[in-house]
């Protein structure tokens, strides 16, 4: 499949391309999707893509791409923002736009985990005492918060997944099965003996 290069009106770097067409934007999505990304995520790209088109009205132009992303970022996290914008660079490096290579995303943000304290596992546990699946309940929030599971992660596990001898957990990433984790890897984690009594007498 071969590189869609726009042709500029002029050798300035600030010069306009033709217009975009949807079928470009389809195709450079198709090759994400090729990629193996989940399908959440392609569409969170095809959204980020055609609101940042609708912007500059699917003709590329230097400075409404810059007032796009002066606009944008007052709205947004940094993680978001720096999503888009590297989406974004992807689609016009894709198109071939010679600027594309100066768009830089801001470095990710510093994360520091924060550790849940055994109180808080018991003070979540006692808001579903009297629930009729309180038993299920405190089995997932066990699985959670011992194996360090983010919530789209736990949603996606099956019981083939768990291995409760070994108490060890299978994160998988599969994009095809509708499995995804943040970092693209599949992953093996750890649960405590508590888990692993409470996942036996409700799970298995």
């Amino acid at each position: 499949m071969g590189l869609l290069r726009f042709e500029c009106k002029s050798m300035a770097p600030e010069a306009a391309f033709s217009p975009v067409e949807k079928k470009h934007l389809d195709e450079f999505i198709k090759l994400r999707e090729i990629e193996g990304l989940s399908n959440s995520w392609v569409y969170y790209i095809r959204n980020f893509i055609t609101d940042y088109l609708d912007y500059v009205k699917w003709k590329i132009d230097k400075g409404k791409t810059l007032d796009y992303f002066t606009t944008i970022q007052k709205k947004q996290s940094t993680t978001t923002y720096r999503k888009r914008v590297y989406q974004i660079r992807k689609f016009l490096s894709y198109l071939g736009v010679g600027w594309a290579g100066q768009i830089n995303p801001p470095p990710e943000p510093q994360y520091i985990p924060k550790r849940v304290s055994l109180e808080a596992i018991k003070e979540t546990l006692s808001l579903f005492e009297t629930h009729e699946y309180f038993l299920q309940i405190k089995a997932i929030i066990l699985l959670g918060s011992t194996s360090g599971m983010r919530a789209e992660e736990l949603y996606q596990l099956t019981l083939e997944d768990i291995d409760l001898e070994n108490r060890t957990v299978k994160i998988n990433h599969n994009p095809n099965n509708g499995q995804s984790t943040k970092t693209k890897r599949s992953r093996i984690s750890f649960f405590t003996e508590e888990t692993k009594q409470s996942l036996s007498v409700r799970l298995f």
